[in-house]
């Protein structure tokens, strides 16, 4: 198939062609949606520097094929510059073997491979030619672009439906197992002191007190939704509202990276149903109004590196992050991390977040 300008136009009527002819191979469907999503402006570039391959191929806007006829077979998808290519050969589970991968050298281009699972064949290429390894479904679905022309986001959504995206542990992930042992223990010690000591300076002087703990309930360390936290709140904790603060380490979600790569968070958060009782009156109080206003040009006029996030419609709806380099820049570490969560409550204060939470408690 030769390169289409509107191939994205009609990726629906192909797909519906490819169904009423009988072929339902899910390879043909990831061909062609990754095929569209490569001809959107803006993809290659970010996908060139997501996968390392600066140095490898151009980052200009490749010529696209499907299916090209050569002399031992069909390829999947061509990448052409002038003379030069790049063969991509797309497999659903395992990755091409080395031999599979071998005949493409035989017309005188690169080859990478993309399958569902990691691999590393042992291929030889010959003289100008590269192989490129063999990328996951999973590194591609990765690729952080919140606004994603409509080809890219109808390949993530194929991906998903596909199930083909397999995240895998690595060298550095196994090693990182033994390294990072003691630090989750040190953390969660340093993560409990810090909001303890948020918790006590939030209730001096004010009508309503915050905890860290209530009856049976503790605010105990939470490592889901990739955050590693501790909880404080106002009596009586609200199971359906999910109403308190949390603080410690956000590992970084799809979607959400975190700050610096490889590197967790320092995060402190209002956490609140969006879909709950309490929400609602919280956006509705007239002290609220500035808070969005106060927000904007405090992140304006600090360039601390923290990012000073509102988010309505979140469960996080007001969330402060910073890299958690910071921790590695000083000698007393427990403290830096208490101190940073000090200064957003300082600074949350300020900007008349506490007292609109603390005005929400109180009428409910």
């Amino acid at each position: 198939m030769s390169h289409d300008s509107d191939r994205a136009a009609r990726l629906v009527a192909w797909g519906y062609r490819q169904v009423a002819s009988g072929n339902t191979r899910l390879e043909a469907f990831l061909e062609e949606a990754l095929a569209a999503a490569l001809e959107a402006p803006g993809f290659w570039p970010r996908l060139v520097a997501h996968l390392g391959w600066t140095d490898a191929v151009p980052s200009a806007l490749p010529a696209v094929t499907t299916q090209d006829v050569i002399a031992t077979g069909r390829t999947d998808i061509r990448l052409s510059w002038g003379k030069r290519s790049l063969v991509l050969e797309l497999k659903v589970g395992e990755a091409p073997s080395a031999g599979q991968i071998g005949r493409y050298f035989d017309t005188g281009v690169d080859v990478a491979a993309i399958a569902k699972f990691p691999a590393r064949p042992s291929v030889q290429p010959p003289a100008g030619s590269r192989f490129l390894g063999v990328v996951t479904w999973h590194r591609i679905h990765s690729l952080h672009w919140p606004d994603a022309p409509l080809e890219v986001r109808q390949l993530k959504a194929l991906l998903e439906a596909a199930e083909v995206i397999v995240p895998f542990v690595n060298l550095d992930a196994l090693q990182g197992m033994v390294r990072s042992r003691d630090a989750w223990d040190v953390i969660d010690r340093w993560a409990r002191v810090g909001m303890e000591r948020v918790a006590r300076t939030l209730s001096q002087g004010r009508s309503v007190s915050w905890v860290a703990k209530e009856g049976s309930r503790k605010g105990s360390v939470d490592d889901g939704y990739q955050r590693f936290v501790h909880w404080i709140w106002m009596p009586p904790w609200r199971d359906a509202e999910g109403f308190g603060l949390y603080g410690g380490l956000f590992l970084g979600r799809p979607g959400e990276p975190t700050l610096v790569e490889g590197l967790p968070d320092l995060v402190l958060a209002l956490h609140l149903n969006p879909a709950g009782k309490l929400a609602p009156g919280l956006a509705q109080m007239p002290s609220w109004e500035s808070v969005p206003h106060n927000r904007t040009r405090r992140q304006q006029q600090q360039q601390d590196g923290v990012l000073r996030e509102l988010r309505p419609g979140s469960w996080e709806l007001v969330r402060d992050r910073s890299a958690g380099i910071l921790l590695l820049t000083s000698d007393n570490q427990e403290q830096a991390l208490g101190d940073w969560f000090e200064a957003r409550v300082n600074e949350w204060a300020m900007d008349s977040v506490l007292a609109c939470i603390e005005d929400m408690h109180k009428i409910t």
